[in-house]
C-alpha cells in the first residue's frame, strides 16, 4: 500500500520537471493549475486501484481463514506437496520446454519467490503472485496469489507467448 499511496507524488514531481523544462517563465502560473487538477486524477486512479486491490486481496485472505477445508499448499498426491518448489519445478518441466534455472531466474526477478507480492504499474494495471500476473490477462486475484493456480496460468501464458510477458526476463535476456 505504501507504493501506491507514494506513487502520486513521484508522478508529480516527474511532470513538474517536465512542464518546467519545457513551459517558459510566463507560463508556469497555469503550469500549476494544470498539475492540480492532474495530481487530482491521479490520485485518485491511484486510490480506487488501490482500494480495489485490497478489498479483493482482504476478502480472498478472509476466504481462506474460515475456509474449513485444506488450502491447497497441504494438499499431498505422490508424497509432494502442491505449491512448493519441487512441484513447481516438476510442473515447469513435465509442460514446458523451459530450463528449471529459467524459471528459477524469472520468479526471483518477479516476486523473490513471494506469493504475496504486488505491484501497481502505471497504467494502472495491478501484478501480483508468484508470477506477477497482470491484471490485463483477466485472472482472479484468488488465482494468482494460489501458487497451484498461478502456476497454471504462468505455464499456458509461457506456451502461448514465451518468456517476453514477464519483464524479469528481459534484464535476463530471455525475451527474443
Amino acid at each position: 500500500m505504501k507504493k501506491i499511496i507514494k506513487y502520486p507524488f513521484f508522478l508529480m514531481g516527474k511532470i513538474v520537471r517536465r512542464i518546467n523544462y519545457i513551459l517558459t517563465i510566463r507560463h508556469k502560473i497555469h503550469t500549476v493549475y494544470v498539475l492540480i487538477i492532474i495530481i487530482h486524477w491521479v490520485y485518485a486512479i491511484a486510490y480506487i486501484t488501490g482500494s480495489n486491490f485490497y478489498e479483493e486481496y482482504t476478502r480472498v485472505a478472509k476466504a481462506e481463514i474460515h475456509n474449513d477445508a485444506k488450502p491447497a499448499q497441504e494438499t499431498i498426491v505422490d508424497k509432494q506437496v502442491l505449491g512448493t518448489k519441487d512441484w513447481i519445478r516438476e510442473q515447469w518441466e513435465e509442460r514446458t520446454d523451459a530450463p528449471w534455472h529459467e524459471v528459477w531466474a524469472v520468479v526471483q526477478g518477479e516476486s523473490g519467490w513471494n506469493s504475496d507480492a504486488y505491484n501497481t504499474n502505471t497504467n494502472g494495471t495491478i501484478d501480483s503472485g508468484l508470477y506477477q500476473i497482470n491484471s490485463v490477462h483477466d485472472i482472479p486475484l484468488s488465482c494468482t496469489i494460489n501458487t497451484v493456480c498461478a502456476t497454471n496460468h504462468a505455464i499456458e501464458l509461457y506456451n502461448e507467448q514465451g518468456w517476453c510477458p514477464w519483464v524479469a526476463s528481459w534484464s535476463l535476456g530471455l525475451c527474443k
